[in-house]
């Protein structure tokens, strides 16, 4: 039995998500911030399920806070980064207080969280990260400057923690899935040394080529996400 930690776990993709790993008999803990109206529909869904999750009320935008939440889990073996922060505003129209609300959210969580993540799963020598992109990680959309940056930011990062502490760990697997949703998801894995890895069909190497799947919704999104329970 594992720990999930999800960020805007508490509806949209991040509930089905939620619900997915529970469904495959992962303890969950569902982040979210300010609707826990949902949160608790996605909590309840779950137990009334026979599934096991935990609300986790978080400003993940605060270093702080991030700090607080990790005093109250336990080590996390798989981390989705599915919170997002969406201002939606021209590049004139941009102000100081959303632009940097948006970079924190989008993407330094991601990094401060998965700085909390790495102890135990290099304890365990086994370790999953995902980050839920978007098309405008790498291509201009019109007013979505706030949100596309930081997913791009996003990216960057999880590329880098593919070169996190190899020698020791074989952290050294990274692959993006792209879906027509269109979401983008990031993965990164910490291998135990000599592992081969797979993802049934999806991916035969260790290459950062660009796989594509049919994906067209939040469901298939989350079944793909979850696919490596069946990784041993």
């Amino acid at each position: 039995m594992r720990t999930v930690l999800i960020t805007g776990g508490g509806k949209g993709l991040g509930r089905t998500i939620a619900q997915t790993y529970a469904a495959n008999g992962d303890i969950v803990y569902i982040n979210y911030l300010q609707d826990k109206s949902s949160a608790l529909e996605t909590l309840n869904s779950i137990l009334s399920n026979g599934g096991k999750a935990k609300l986790i009320q978080t400003d993940i935008g605060n270093r702080d806070s991030i700090k607080n939440m990790f005093d109250q889990l336990p080590g996390i073996d798989i981390f989705i980064h599915n919170a997002v922060y969406p201002v939606s505003a021209r590049v004139e129209e941009m102000n100081e207080k959303d632009w940097e609300r948006a970079f924190a959210v989008n993407a330094s969580a991601l990094l401060y969280i998965s700085q909390y993540c790495f102890p135990h799963m290099k304890a365990n020598g086994n370790g999953r990260i995902f980050g839920i992109s978007s098309s405008g990680g790498k291509r201009g959309i019109p007013n979505y400057l706030g949100v596309g940056v930081g997913k791009a930011a996003m990216e960057a990062i999880i590329r880098y923690l593919r070169t996190h502490n190899t020698r020791s760990n074989n952290c050294n697997l990274f692959n993006i899935f792209h879906f027509s949703f269109p979401l983008v998801i990031i993965f990164y894995r910490c291998l135990k040394e000599g592992e081969r890895f797979s993802i049934n069909a999806w991916t035969p190497s260790f290459t950062s080529s660009v796989p594509k799947t049919s994906a067209k919704s939040p469901d298939s999104i989350s079944i793909a996400v979850s696919k490596d329970v069946s990784i041993p």
